[in-house]
């Protein structure tokens, strides 16, 4: 009995893994920049061992700012700072996630429908977080979804 309880589970795990291989990032479409909230809905399957994930990706943007000490603008290449807000529907309260490098992966729940809410910092925060006031974008800072595991659909 042990036996075939270990043979079933190996054949599971073959399966999941596999799907995972082939399977193509279902959110390609999903995108944003540093100058605007972005939300959209995603749905996630009921995969048996492993999790379900959404990973977002941000492509560095370029500033201008005036430094807290000193006199004079500089310019720097730098990624956007965001919270990532997201629930599933069911729920009433939002988690949240602080995303201020290159990539930010959320875990979710199987079978669940979430709405994901991408807001960059305000400007008091981008202040605090990038050091300097007075920040412009002279080159938009632009992410898109990279990547999905166990993921249906997103719109």
């Amino acid at each position: 009995m042990k036996r075939v309880i270990a043979f079933i589970m190996t054949i599971l795990m073959s399966v999941s893994i596999a799907s995972e291989v082939f399977a193509a990032n279902v959110c390609y479409q999903i995108s944003g920049y540093c100058d605007a909230e972005r939300t959209f809905t995603v749905e996630t399957k009921n995969r048996p061992i492993l999790s379900e994930k959404i990973t977002l990706k941000q492509s560095k943007g370029k500033y201008e700012y005036r430094p807290m000490i000193g006199s004079g603008k500089k310019t720097k290449s730098g990624y956007m700072a965001y919270k990532v807000y997201y629930k599933k529907s069911s729920d009433k309260s939002w988690k949240s996630k602080k995303w201020t490098g290159e990539k930010c992966t959320l875990t979710l729940k199987k079978n669940s429908t979430y709405s994901v809410r991408v807001v960059p910092y305000s400007k008091s925060a981008l202040s605090v977080q990038f050091k300097g006031s007075n920040i412009k974008w002279k080159k938009l800072a632009t992410w898109e979804v990279s990547s999905t595991k166990g993921i249906d659909l997103c719109k």
